[in-house]
């Protein structure tokens, strides 16, 4: 799956694209697929998927995009499927005022930094790891003008005036997938294992907790000792004229309390 690109959806559906693959790895599909937008009409079209706990009613895009996944993946009955417009879905109540997200991990929002991730990059290839970049960690909204991991103790991003505010309510766990190279989707000793160790080595929950002020209680229990952090999940609070205004690259963020 880390070979699937898709593009940014439009009213009119999205693209899946695959990297550039040799012939005898597309496995019969075409290297790109558009797969028509199906809106939340008819009920047939409506499916429950389980994401950890949470059932969440959602849209079924059709046979089209069904068959190009299976095919290239080489899985029987994969649908795609999109969130339904009548779905909700909260955020932990544990991790700051009530939210809601999609089909996200937890939250709708992770947050990294440029700074955090030279240190990684630095420590990884003294490791004899590969130049690592964001496409590692599947960064949502990526900022520049901190210092390595100062987004740890940020308690809020506000844009636009603050009509968009992410309150970073929750440290990110990381699963093995930054250890898996987005251009091949091979996790080697070579390209991946040098970066995993260097974030077991810098990012334990049980390093962490010393020097933290907001997240120290996060990091001190006793299951998040052993687990591996790196960026903030967000909240999304928007005011009442949020409607009117859009994130871009290069828009200018404040830090709020």
């Amino acid at each position: 799956m880390a070979l699937v690109h898709p593009d940014m959806p439009t009213d009119a559906g999205i693209t899946l694209r695959t990297i550039a693959l040799p012939e005898s790895d597309l496995k019969g599909v075409s290297p790109t697929q558009f797969i028509p937008l199906v809106k939340e009409r008819a009920s047939a079209s409506i499916r429950q998927v389980k994401i950890w706990d949470d059932l969440v009613p959602a849209v079924d895009q059709g046979d089209i995009a069904a068959e190009w996944l299976c095919k290239f993946l080489g899985a029987e009955g994969l649908r795609l499927v999109h969130i339904a417009d009548t779905a909700h879905r909260p955020t932990d109540p544990n991790f700051g005022s009530a939210g809601e997200t999609a089909f996200a991990d937890g939250f709708p929002v992770l947050v990294t930094s440029q700074a955090s991730i030279d240190e990684i990059k630095q420590l990884t290839k003294s490791k004899g790891g590969p130049d690592i970049g964001i496409d590692r960690f599947r960064t949502n909204l990526h900022i520049e003008g901190c210092r390595p991991f100062e987004e740890d103790e940020i308690p809020a991003l506000s844009f636009c005036n603050r009509t968009i505010c992410l309150p970073l309510v929750k440290p990110c766990a990381r699963c093995v997938m930054p250890g898996v190279d987005p251009q091949n989707g091979v996790r080697t000793r070579a390209t991946g294992a040098a970066l995993v160790e260097t974030l077991r080595d810098l990012r334990p929950g049980s390093r962490l907790r010393a020097a933290a002020t907001l997240h120290r209680r996060h990091f001190s229990k006793e299951e998040n000792s052993d687990e591996v952090f790196f960026g903030q999940n967000a909240q999304v609070l928007l005011s009442h004229q949020a409607h009117e205004h859009f994130l871009a690259v290069g828009d200018h963020g404040i830090v709020d309390s």
